[in-house]
């Protein structure tokens, strides 16, 4: 007060002239000197003396946001009494590191707590009371219960579960309140993901595995609960925000997902069954799983079917760990023709159903590829949905296609890796041939996680044709090495077969080529003989001359990486590729301008100014030539260049 320029008169007529309806609600002193340094210390205290024995020396005092209480709180916040609502953030960031937190403090304290406070709301918006108050409190009660998640975190720190049976009225709770309280589901099911998850801290890992088990043991409960919570984000129309459904729904799959991993596979078997039940019923299986299906045009599915469908797999999805080789195989037999589909009548949704179709027979190739599933459907059923038609695959399943060719990659090269050299680089180069020309036009696509995922498929195609390994693609460079004449021979080779695709009629095919190709080089700039530098150069120079700006675009990024990499080759051909840039630098002048001045301004660099100038028309060498050479000067700090 003294550093304010106030004095304690001052003081009680600011604070009468500042009173308002709901001013006793959040009283935390804004202004407070050393703030963060006093919250450091209340964190410290609740993480030292545990959440319940600090609340019984610091009260919240929420009785007194009782309606018809508010005289009273004004009087009792002047008095020293206040109502703590600032409170509840430091206990947010501290009780996850208590070791005295117990799920018991917060069924018994808190929850009643956090009811009181719904019951307010309650009667203030049936009183027609204020709406500010009335949203104050609704934010107060989602604040409690914030606390939910963090309780148990901590609850493995003690055996309260296990001594007091805590969890059994906490697991009948979260079930009654999952399918009513929509805010609440993020909660709720964060905590029953950190009583199931392998928690971070070594300290927790004592009590971890008597706590799961205890939790487990309710799995049968627990799944008929989240299918229907879920479902009804599908079945019914939302009026909450879409982040708020997002992450409701991505919450409760991860409990679902936890549920399937830790639960015992009676369980796992009895509860998935109904969903494979009703997934036969909406899908029957094709005549005979081992022969390939036709494309189906037009199924019979109602709007109505495909929701069920898009509900169905998705839980799908979270099972897939815990699921054996009979019901991985009768779930892909029931979703094959899916794969397949044409456009039919459904327009978005049937794509969305491809699309969850795709993704589901992706995660069973990552988690199940190198056991039995490939072995059984790769050759007769999956392969031939990558080689027919394109066009049968909506854009939005490219990315869980690649991520499948990427999983067949992985089981083909531990497959072939006992076997003798010449026979395991033929058969990894049959896949290669099979699936390349798909993963290269993918780099066109207009999503950039699928860019990123057919150029990460590719250079790991790149490196199994090489090497014979599987390779995690990575964003640096690879550092020389010394290849043997086999190896070079082959990165040789799986150039020329991208090279081919320079040569397609089409221009989208002949621009996601020089993608490749630039790629490659980035990848292998080492391990690329000059013989295949000058081949792809000769490629580079005869598209410059095209037209089209879409393959001139990817076909100047590969110049500019080929001039860095291959000096030399491109010392030797100098003259046809400066005939090749004329044509952009003197009638496309503004097309690709600073591309093509970058590019000149490296083989100035590299070949001389007086080379560069001489290959260049009069009419432009001049100025074009002296603006690059005053700013490789301002650059190299030599002044303006003039």
């Amino acid at each position: 007060r003294r550093r304010r320029g106030h004095d304690d008169d001052d003081d009680d007529d600011d604070d009468g002239d500042n009173d308002d309806e709901d001013a006793h609600l959040f009283n935390a002193p804004q202004r407070l000197m050393f703030k963060k340094e006093i919250e450091n210390i209340l964190k410290a205290a609740i993480t030292s003396w545990g959440p319940a024995a600090f609340l019984k020396l610091v009260h919240l005092n929420f009785d007194l946001l009782e309606i018809g209480n508010e005289e009273e709180a004004r009087l009792a916040a002047k008095k020293g009494r206040p109502i703590r609502t600032w409170l509840l953030p430091l206990l947010r960031d501290s009780v996850g590191s208590s070791r005295s937190s117990t799920l018991q403090l917060f069924a018994s304290t808190l929850y009643p707590l956090a009811m009181r406070l719904k019951e307010l709301v309650a009667t203030v918006a049936e009183d027609g009371g204020s709406s500010s108050r009335g949203k104050k409190l609704e934010l107060l009660y989602l604040q409690v219960w914030e606390l939910f998640p963090h309780f148990c975190a901590a609850a493995h720190y003690n055996r309260d579960m296990v001594e007091n049976n805590t969890f059994n009225d906490v697991g009948k709770l979260i079930c009654d309140l999952l399918p009513v309280e929509q805010k609440l589901h993020k909660y709720l099911c964060h905590g029953l993901a950190n009583l199931l998850r392998e928690p971070a801290n070594a300290a927790m890992e004592n009590y971890y595995e008597q706590n799961k088990a205890v939790v487990a043991a309710t799995a049968k409960f627990f799944f008929p609960t989240l299918f229907n919570t879920l479902g009804t984000f599908y079945y019914t129309q939302q009026s909450a925000p879409l982040t708020a459904v997002v992450a409701s729904t991505l919450a409760i799959h991860d409990c679902i997902r936890l549920f399937s991993v830790v639960a015992k596979a009676k369980v796992v078997n009895s509860n998935y069954n109904n969903v494979l039940q009703r997934l036969q019923h909406l899908l029957p299986p094709p005549p005979s799983a081992a022969v390939a299906p036709k494309m189906v045009k037009d199924r019979p599915l109602s709007q109505d079917d495909i929701t069920q469908l898009l509900f169905l797999t998705s839980i799908s999805l979270d099972f897939i760990e815990r699921l054996d080789e009979n019901n991985i195989n009768t779930l892909f037999q029931l979703l094959l023709p899916l794969l397949t589909t044409t456009k039919a009548k459904g327009g978005s949704s049937r794509g969305k159903l491809q699309k969850q179709s795709f993704k589901v027979v992706e995660r069973i190739a990552a988690v199940h590829g190198t056991t039995f599933f490939f072995d059984a459907v790769w050759q007769q059923q999956l392969l031939p949905v990558f080689t027919s038609k394109m066009s049968v695959a909506q854009a939005a399943t490219k990315k869980h296609r690649l991520g499948i060719i990427l999983s067949a990659l992985k089981w083909k090269v531990a497959t072939v890796a006992e076997e003798s050299e010449s026979k395991k680089f033929s058969r990894i180069s049959h896949l290669v041939t099979q699936v390349l020309t798909e993963v290269c036009l993918c780099v066109k696509e207009s999503s950039v996680k699928v860019r990123d995922r057919a150029f990460d498929v590719l250079v790991a195609l790149a490196h199994a044709s090489t090497f014979g390994t599987y390779h995690t693609p990575t964003t640096v460079r690879a550092a020389p090495r010394e290849l043997s004449d086999g190896e070079k021979g082959r990165v040789k080779d799986f150039l020329g077969l991208v090279a081919i695709l320079a040569c397609d009629d089409l221009v989208t095919t002949q621009s996601a080529a020089f993608l490749c190709l630039t790629r490659l080089i980035f990848e292998f700039r080492y391990d690329i003989d000059d013989e295949s530098g000058a081949h792809v150069l000769m490629l580079v120079t005869a598209a410059l001359e095209n037209k089209s700006r879409e393959l001139v675009k990817s076909t100047l990024g590969c110049l500019r990486l080929l001039i860095s990499s291959h000096t030399a080759v491109v010392d030797e051909h100098l003259d046809e590729i400066m005939r090749a840039l004329t044509y952009w630098v003197v009638e496309k002048k503004h097309h690709f301008r600073t591309t093509i001045k970058y590019i000149l301004e490296k083989m100035v660099k590299k070949f001389g100014h007086e080379r560069i100038f001489k290959l260049l028309p009069p009419r432009v060498s001049g100025q074009l030539l002296n603006n690059i050479r005053k700013d490789m000067a301002k650059k190299t700090g030599g002044g303006s260049g003039g």
